[in-house]
């Protein structure tokens, strides 16, 4: 049966029909300033600068799945094929349309990630009204969901990967800057882990989560790959998906999840099979050089030029091993090949009597338990963290636990994996603590301007507190002159009106005046001698206090001037 989402339009009018199945798929264009994702790509959103942060939440709404947008693409999805279903569904379940539409403003938007019972419950109660299968409606509306993603964060995804393989692959980059991101802090699982394997011209995608959520994951996904394909790449393919149990080829499949699941969850395996659409409307010529194209948009190839054969390599090892000191080589059996000079220097003692990297090395992340050749092969897409072991030499203690951070690649020409990777020091102290030297680290490597930047850091950051110190001592002074300042500008007032005080605090002159018609009251206190004979000094002091203060107060009411004799 014919989707009735082909032929619908929406408010845009770019929904077309260019799947198989008769599913429609939304290809929007891209608004040239890039909005908050709560815009949905319009007008309203201020232009984002393509940053960290910017990145981290284009990833983050792609891979964790938040609701709020889910509740969106469903309301996009129902209203594009039938606007009158939409309305009975709000009335059957008293929804309200601010819950289906995202912040126009982008302000404040937060991401949650509850309540996908609700959306459900709406894709079983729409399916069988709209005459298509819930799998093609869950396909329909992860297509819907990968394209509102794209809307609102069109330059963020299009620089994670040059191809459908490379993108896929580099999801699991983030997940420890989706940990610290503020706006996901209520994602209360682990973040899916992904693997992508080429099979020929086609791509395995290797997805596994122990999300609990209520979601028909493996069609989910197949529209969300299939419209990622489409609107990053430009590139139409078929997405074939199964559960990992599933599997009936004889092939590697480890399990994907390399974290900590959450406590009581299981892990979901999911696997998909992502071919390039053949040309149908041209010659066999075309078609197949069109082809080609369209696999170089998905697969990472070498490029035909380059040499497969070990033999045709123009760096000799010993070059090699000068220019990156701290990598090595291993065959499948975990068995060392070759050696950096800065790790020679630290094993050179040790290799005679095995061979072994995991005598050497302890792989901190990804989390590989056990430790084999597959699961390496399976995880290279993400950095990798490794420490090293203790080591029988006491000349080299210093260096136990030291840490190399860098990435694993396979080398097929000789069936080797190669591991390329630099120090983790940030400061010159740890640096020759370690017992290593700026020498050892090459030019080349972003690690030498660490070091040197973080020393350079360091004595700004003690410029900058002796600063803070003499600005603070420089304030309090400024503090004690201005409170004597205020001191003198009381006595002042005490002793002279307003108008003469300023004018003498000023330095002015202050001419004499001369007042036709003047009041005066002289006052003495009687008997103040005899008071001050009989009475205790705190009686006299309260008595005069009392006096006076009651003396200032009428002196303000009959508005006039007192003069102390």
């Amino acid at each position: 049966m014919t989707c009735p989402f082909s032929g619908h339009n929406g408010t845009n009018g770019l929904l077309h029909n260019n799947h198989d199945s008769g599913l429609a798929t939304s290809d929007s264009p891209v608004p040239d300033s890039e909005a908050d994702p709560a815009t949905g790509g319009g007008g309203n959103g201020e232009a984002k600068r393509l940053n960290l942060r910017h990145l981290t939440k284009a990833v983050g709404t792609f891979v964790l799945i938040p609701t709020n947008f889910l509740r969106a693409a469903l309301r996009s999805v129902i209203l594009r094929a039938a606007p009158d279903l939409w309305a009975t569904l709000r009335m059957e379940l008293s929804l309200s349309e601010e819950q289906f539409v995202l912040d126009p403003s982008g302000a404040g938007q937060t991401y949650d990630f509850e309540g996908v019972e609700l959306i459900a419950d709406i894709v079983r109660r729409a399916h069988g009204r709209l005459g298509i299968s819930m799998p093609e409606l869950w396909k329909c509306l992860g297509r819907e969901f990968a394209t509102l993603t794209y809307q609102a964060y069109p330059s963020a995804l299009r620089c994670v990967g040059s191809t459908v393989q490379d993108f896929f692959g580099s999801l699991d980059c983030f997940h420890g800057h989706l940990a610290k991101a503020e706006e996901f802090r209520t994602f209360r699982w682990s973040p899916p882990y992904v693997r992508c394997v080429a099979r020929g011209d086609d791509l395995d995608i290797q997805y596994a989560t122990d999300v609990d959520r209520p979601l028909d994951l493996l069609h989910f996904l197949i529209g969300v790959v299939e419209q990622v394909a489409s609107s990053v790449f430009s590139v139409q393919v078929s997405v074939d998906g199964m559960h990992g149990d599933d599997l009936k080829e004889n092939q590697v499949v480890v399990s994907n999840f390399v974290g900590a699941p959450t406590k009581g969850a299981s892990v979901l395996d999911l696997l998909f099979r992502v071919t390039v659409r053949e040309p149908t409307t041209m010659g066999a010529v075309s078609a197949a050089a069109t082809h080609k194209v369209e696999l170089a948009k998905v697969l990472n190839r070498h490029p035909e030029k380059l040499s497969q054969d070990p033999n045709d390599l123009p760096v000799k090892p010993a070059a090699f091993c000068a220019a990156f000191p701290f990598h090595f080589m291993f065959d499948r059996n975990l068995q060392l090949q070759q050696m950096g000079v800065g790790l020679l220097r630290i094993f050179s003692s040790m290799l005679a009597t095995d061979l072994s990297v995991l005598t050497y090395f302890n792989i901190i992340s990804p989390r590989l338990e056990p430790v084999t050749f597959d699961k390496i092969m399976l995880t290279m897409h993400v950095p990798f963290r490794l420490a090293l072991r203790e080591i029988q030499s006491s000349q080299q203690q210093n260096l136990q636990g030291m840490e190399l951070k860098g990435q694993m690649h396979y080398c097929p020409e000789s069936a080797l994996m190669i591991f390329i990777g630099s120090p983790v020091v940030e400061k010159l102290e740890e640096l020759t603590g370690r017992g290593l030297y700026i020498s050892d680290i090459p030019i080349h490597d972003a690690t030498r301007d660490v070091i040197l930047v973080g020393e350079q850091t360091k004595a700004q950051d003690g410029l900058k507190k002796r600063m803070d110190k003499l600005k603070t001592s420089i304030e309090e002074a400024n503090r004690a002159v201005e409170d004597e300042r205020q001191k003198n500008v009381d006595l002042l007032h005490l002793i002279f009106p307003p108008e003469v005080a300023r004018k003498l605090w000023l330095g002015q002159t202050v001419e004499a005046e001369t007042i036709d018609d003047v009041t005066m009251l002289f006052s003495d206190i009687v008997g103040f001698t005899a008071i001050c004979g009989i009475a205790t000094p705190m009686m006299v002091i309260d008595m005069l206090n009392r006096l006076y203060t009651r003396f200032d107060a009428e002196t303000v009411i009959c508005d006039v001037y007192k003069v102390h004799d």
